[in-house]
C-alpha cells in the first residue's frame, strides 16, 4: 500500500512540474493593454439540504452571462451582466413550494490607477427580480425585488490578468510533447507569444470559422519570426489550436491587493401577500484584501480576506441595525492541461448583527471540464456549517457567503453546462 501512494505521489508531482520551465514566468508576467469580452450561455440543476431537518430545495436555472474585461496601465475595468431564469422547489415534512423567477443583475468595476499602484475605486451592483412562488394547492404570491449598491473606494496594488501566460506555455508544453519543437522557450519568447494572445483573443468576426483561422495564421506568424514551428503540418496546427481555443474563458491572476471603502444601498421589495412594502437602507464601509499567487504552470493559490461594518435601516418602521462582519478565503486551483479546471476552496466568516452572533464555513470543490471549445461541463460540491448567520450586503466586493438560521450542517450542490457564444 505505501508503494501505491509513493507512486501516485510521484506521478502527482511529474504532472503538476514536468510542463514546469519557467516557475516565476505566469507569477511575474504583466499583460499589455487589452479588452477582452465574452457571452455564455449556462443551464444547470442546484441542491441543497441539510442534516438537522428534512428541508431540501431544488432549482433548475437557465442564463446568459456578458463579461468584459478592460485592462491598461492606469485602468483595469470589469463589467458582468447576468439574466437568470429559475425554477425553484423546496420541501419538508408538510410544505412543498414551487417558485419562478426572473433575474437581472449587473456588477460593475473600475479602478483608475495613478502612481502606479495606487487607484480609485468607482463601483455598482444592481439587481432587479421579478418571482412567484406558494404552497402546491394554494394561491400563490407575486414579488418584486429591486436593489441598487453604488460604491467609491481607495486602495493599493494590482491583479494582473495572467492566463496568457499559461496559454503560451501551453503551446511550449505541448509543442515539446509531441516533438514539434523540442527546445525550452526563453522568458521573452513566452512574453512575446503571451502579448499576441491577449491582443488577438478579442477580435469579433461574422464567421468563427475565418475569424479562428486569422487568429491562428497571426499566432503562427508570431511564432514564425521566434524561430519556432518552422515546419508547418497538420500536427503544428492541431495542437497550435488545441493550446489557444480551449483555454480561452481560464481566468487566472497574479499579484496583491488592498482596497478600502464606502458602500451605500437601497433595496425595495414588495410581496403581494405582505400589508407593506419594505424599504432597506444599508451603509457599509468595507476592507478588502487579496492575494493570488501562481506558483507554477498548474497550480493557484488565492487569500483573500474581507472585513465590514455598517447600519442598516428600515425605511417603513425607522429602525437601525448595525452589523460587522469578518470573512477569510483560500482556494487552491490546480489547471493540470488545457481542459480541465478544478479548485478546493474554504470559506471561514463571522457575524454579529441585532445582538445576535454567529459563524459560517464551507468547503467545497469545483470541477470544469471543456469537451469542446464551446461545451464545458461544470460540478460543484460543498458542505457547511453555520449557527445565525447572517450573510452580508455587499455582493461584488467581499467573498460569497450564506444564511444560517439556528444552528445547521449541511449541503449544497451542482451540476451545470455551459456554452460559449462568443
Amino acid at each position: 500500500m505505501k508503494k501505491v501512494v509513493l507512486v501516485a505521489g510521484l506521478l502527482a508531482c511529474n504532472l503538476i512540474f514536468s510542463q514546469d520551465n519557467h516557475p516565476y514566468f505566469i507569477k511575474n508576467y504583466k499583460a499589455p493593454d487589452f479588452k477582452l469580452r465574452y457571452l455564455m450561455a449556462n443551464f444547470g440543476s442546484n441542491g441543497s439540504g441539510n442534516f438537522v431537518s428534512d428541508n431540501f430545495d431544488s432549482r433548475l436555472d437557465g442564463s446568459l452571462h456578458y463579461y468584459h474585461i478592460s485592462n491598461s496601465k492606469k485602468y483595469q475595468g470589469e463589467v458582468g451582466s447576468t439574466y437568470i431564469l429559475r425554477f425553484g422547489h423546496s420541501s419538508d415534512t408538510n410544505h412543498h413550494t414551487i417558485g419562478l423567477s426572473n433575474q437581472i443583475a449587473n456588477n460593475i468595476q473600475n479602478r483608475f490607477y495613478f502612481k502606479e499602484l495606487w487607484f480609485v475605486g468607482v463601483h455598482d451592483y444592481s439587481s432587479i427580480r421579478l418571482a412567484n412562488s406558494g404552497e402546491t394547492n394554494q394561491n400563490g404570491s407575486a414579488s418584486f425585488r429591486l436593489f441598487m449598491q453604488p460604491q467609491v473606494s481607495i486602495g493599493y496594488g494590482r491583479l494582473e490578468y495572467v492566463q496568457f501566460a499559461r496559454r503560451a506555455m501551453d503551446i511550449e508544453y505541448l509543442f515539446k510533447k509531441n516533438k514539434i519543437y523540442n527546445e525550452s522557450f526563453s522568458e521573452n519568447q513566452l512574453k512575446t507569444i503571451a502579448d499576441k494572445i491577449a491582443l488577438i483573443s478579442n477580435k469579433r468576426y461574422l464567421d468563427r470559422r475565418i475569424g479562428l483561422m486569422d487568429q491562428l495564421e497571426l499566432l503562427d506568424n508570431t511564432l514564425q519570426d521566434l524561430g519556432i514551428g518552422s515546419e508547418k503540418n497538420i500536427r503544428y496546427f492541431a495542437q497550435l489550436m488545441d493550446s489557444y481555443v480551449f483555454a480561452n474563458h481560464m481566468h487566472r491572476r497574479s499579484g496583491f491587493r488592498a482596497e478600502l471603502g464606502v458602500s451605500e444601498s437601497l433595496g425595495i421589495f414588495y410581496n403581494t401577500a405582505s400589508p407593506l412594502d419594505l424599504g432597506l437602507n444599508y451603509t457599509h464601509g468595507f476592507l478588502d484584501l487579496q492575494y493570488h499567487l501562481p506558483t507554477n504552470y498548474a497550480l493557484q493559490h488565492t487569500f483573500r480576506f474581507s472585513t465590514l461594518g455598517g447600519i442598516r435601516q428600515d425605511l417603513i418602521n425607522n429602525n437601525n441595525e448595525p452589523g460587522l462582519w469578518a470573512i477569510a478565503n483560500y482556494t487552491l486551483g490546480w489547471y493540470p492541461n488545457t481542459r480541465t479546471e478544478l479548485y478546493t476552496n474554504a470559506t471561514l466568516g463571522s457575524s454579529f448583527e441585532d445582538n445576535d452572533a454567529g459563524y459560517y464555513s464551507q468547503l467545497s470543490l469545483d470541477f470544469y471540464y471543456y469537451f469542446s471549445p464551446r461545451f464545458r461541463l461544470n460540478a460543484t460540491a460543498s458542505y457547511y456549517l453555520g449557527s445565525t448567520y447572517t450573510q452580508p450586503t455587499i455582493f461584488n466586493l467581499v467573498p460569497s457567503t450564506s444564511n444560517v438560521n439556528g444552528g445547521l450542517h449541511g449541503y449544497r450542490f451542482n451540476l451545470g453546462f455551459s456554452y460559449a457564444i462568443f
